[in-house]
């Protein structure tokens, strides 16, 4: 029983096995239900799939603003907050691009260092990225450039080791209200980003250059808008 001691008069060791069993077996039920997740995760992509809708993915460090962005150009009301994994679960929602729909998801932030015990869980949440047409990477523009480097390579890392290409990512400098080109540039040298027209300088919060980032997808979609 959780609490007692072994031994006359308690005296003795704690009665650990009880409590490694009862994490054994939350650890199972935990495991199983991540698995259905998943599976539930890819009908849904066949689903998409069959029906030829265009997918979209919002990518970055916790906190990096991807759940205010999300809110903002679907009209959703999740939370959003500055602590550790508010978004643990992904959620999708339609994206009018033009005269075409597309579908955006949002999901769990990254951090570096990620504990073991919760690998499993976050690869079954961020499995969606490989499945995603573009990728949209939220950078924290007011981050030092020692912390934005820190932050930048646990994300870039990450989408590499899930078998993402550079080339369907989209760089979003988030929080650039006040900044200029000046500041944009610096920021782009520090991370060592040199696809300018895969960048983009926005404020998810105040909506700065959402009309262009639309306008990015639809051409990178759709073609060149006429």
């Amino acid at each position: 029983k959780g609490g007692e001691q072994p031994g006359f008069m308690g005296i003795g060791k704690y009665d650990i096995d009880a409590y490694y069993d009862d994490i054994k077996n939350r650890g199972k039920v935990i495991k199983g239900k991540l698995e259905k997740a998943g599976k539930q995760r890819a009908l849904h992509r066949q689903g998409r799939d069959r029906l030829g809708f265009k997918t979209i993915s919002l990518a970055g460090y916790t906190s990096s603003g991807k759940t205010t962005l999300f809110n903002n150009v679907t009209g959703e009301t999740k939370e959003r907050s500055e602590s550790l994994f508010t978004t643990l679960t992904t959620t999708t929602r339609r994206l009018k691009l033009g005269r075409e729909i597309s579908l955006i998801t949002d999901t769990v932030g990254f951090i570096s260092k990620l504990p073991a015990y919760m690998i499993d869980a976050f690869r079954s949440t961020l499995e969606e990225l490989l499945f995603t047409d573009i990728i949209l990477l939220m950078i924290d523009s007011l981050d030092d450039d020692e912390l934005m480097k820190k932050k930048f390579s646990t994300c870039h890392k990450t989408l590499v080791e899930l078998g993402v290409e550079r080339k369907n990512m989209i760089f979003l400098f988030n929080k650039s209200e006040s900044m200029d080109d000046k500041k944009i540039l610096h920021i782009m040298n520090n991370l060592k980003i040199e696809e300018v027209e895969n960048c983009l300088d926005i404020s998810a919060l105040t909506g700065k250059n959402l009309v262009e980032l639309k306008q990015l997808l639809q051409e990178r979609f759709y073609g060149k808008i006429e």
